[in-house]
C-alpha cells in the first residue's frame, strides 16, 4: 500500500499527478506509473474583526473597513451583505458586493454608515455584515453603531409681556426637542438692566 499526503495549502484547481516509480537496489528504475489524485476542494474564508464597533454623527457618513481572506485551497467568489441594521441608519457596501480571492489572497471591503437626524444617540444600534459563497454563509462580522449625541433645544413664547409690579405672573414656553436623545433641562431666568429684587422661579424638564 502507498500512501500519499497532500500539503494543506495545496490548490484543489492545481496539477495533482502524482509519479509512481519503483526503484531496485542499484537505484534503477524498473516501471513508473503517473497516479492522478484528485484534491479536495476546502471553501474557506475570514472577515475581520468578528467584533467591529463605529462612531458616527448625524448625517457624516462613516467608513468601516473589514478584511476578507480566502483561506480555503482554490479561486472563489465572496459575496459581503448587510442585514439587521436599525432604523435610521443605513448601512450598505461601499465597495463591490461581491469579490473573488485566490487562495490566501486577503482584500478589505469598506461598509458605509449614515445616521440621518432621527436615529438615536441614547438607543443601542447594531447591524451583521456577512460573507458567504454560493449562499452559504462563511463568516459574518457584528457592528456595534454608537450615535453621537446631536444636542438641538428650541422654544418660543409670546413677546408681548407686560406684568404688574407685586403680581405673580407665568410665562408658558414652548419648547421642542430638536435633538436625538432625551435631554434634561433646567431654565434659568435673569433679568437684564433690572433689579435685584425681581422674584422668580427655576424650571426642571425632561423633554
Amino acid at each position: 500500500m502507498v500512501s500519499a499526503t497532500a500539503p494543506p495549502n495545496y490548490r484543489a484547481d492545481a496539477d495533482s499527478d502524482v509519479m509512481l516509480q519503483v526503484i531496485d537496489e542499484s537505484g534503477n528504475i524498473i516501471a513508473q506509473e503517473l497516479l492522478p489524485f484528485e484534491i479536495q476542494e476546502l471553501v474557506g474564508a475570514t472577515l475581520l474583526p468578528a467584533n467591529a464597533t463605529a462612531n458616527v454623527s448625524v448625517d457624516q457618513l462613516e467608513l468601516l473597513p473589514l478584511l476578507v481572506t480566502n483561506i480555503g485551497n482554490s479561486l472563489q467568489q465572496f459575496d459581503v451583505s448587510v442585514e439587521g441594521f436599525s432604523e435610521h441608519i443605513d448601512v450598505n457596501v461601499a465597495s463591490s458586493s461581491s469579490i473573488t480571492l485566490l487562495p490566501g489572497e486577503n482584500r478589505t471591503v469598506e461598509i458605509n454608515i449614515l445616521a440621518n437626524p432621527f436615529a438615536r444617540a441614547d438607543a443601542n444600534h447594531s447591524a451583521r455584515v456577512t460573507l458567504s459563497n454560493d449562499g452559504d454563509l462563511v463568516a459574518q462580522t457584528l457592528v456595534h453603531i454608537h450615535v453621537n449625541p446631536f444636542h438641538n433645544i428650541t422654544f418660543g413664547y409670546d413677546e408681548n409681556v407686560s406684568v404688574v409690579p407685586g403680581q405673580n405672573f407665568s410665562m408658558v414656553f414652548d419648547v421642542t426637542n430638536n435633538g436625538n436623545l432625551v435631554e434634561f433641562i433646567e431654565f434659568d431666568f435673569g433679568i437684564i438692566g433690572g433689579s435685584d429684587e425681581w422674584v422668580y422661579g427655576k424650571l426642571n424638564l425632561r423633554i
